[in-house]
């Protein structure tokens, strides 16, 4: 075998700290106004954790890494509009959870990159994905605001599951019921 030219300058892989499925008090770093494939605007929110034993969690873990291609790993996605083309539920939660989080800080639709600084609660839940050799595994993600002062009282999501492969029909049965009327 031949020793990769590279070798020495490769580190090993070591243990890592991870989090727990649950609600932060968290600082928000950075906010960016993108644009994603589909046109569609988004708000990329950095933040970090910002009190208890898992205090600046993102940013340890970002000096830790010595990769050359390392990323920051705290990043909240909030999209502008739903699916409908509606005002996203989450945008909604988000800026309502920063304002009540913030004594008088009022959202500012020209400028929401005023958003920094601002303290936010994260919920975060356990999410299935497969890694590159196919196998499942389960990562921790942030899922979405809430009120920094009752980040004890939030309630955390169930882990989202990846889909079983035709399970959005296999249960599927037409049956009549009372509920005839309802819009569902």
């Amino acid at each position: 075998m031949e020793k990769p030219s590279d070798y020495e300058n490769v580190q090993p892989i070591t243990d890592f700290e991870t989090l727990e499925p649950g609600a932060y008090k968290c600082k928000i770093l950075k906010v960016e106004e993108l644009k994603a494939n589909n046109d569609k605007t988004y708000l990329k929110i950095n933040f970090d954790i910002a009190e208890g034993e898992k205090a600046d969690f993102y940013k340890k873990k970002y000096q830790a890494d010595t990769r050359e291609d390392k990323k920051w790993g705290g990043v909240l996605v909030v999209f502008v509009l739903d699916f409908e083309n509606k005002t996203n539920r989450y945008l909604k939660t988000l800026i309502t959870c920063a304002e009540a989080s913030n004594a008088k800080y009022k959202f500012d639709w020209e400028h929401p990159e005023n958003l920094k600084d601002k303290k936010i609660g994260i919920i975060f839940r356990e999410e299935e994905f497969v890694d590159t050799f196919g196998t499942t595994r389960t990562a921790t993600k942030p899922f979405r605001a809430c009120v920094y002062d009752k980040t004890e009282e939030a309630k955390i999501p169930n882990k989202k599951l990846l889909p079983q492969k035709g399970e959005a029909f296999d249960n599927f049965e037409t049956t009549s019921s009372d509920n005839d009327d309802l819009p569902f």
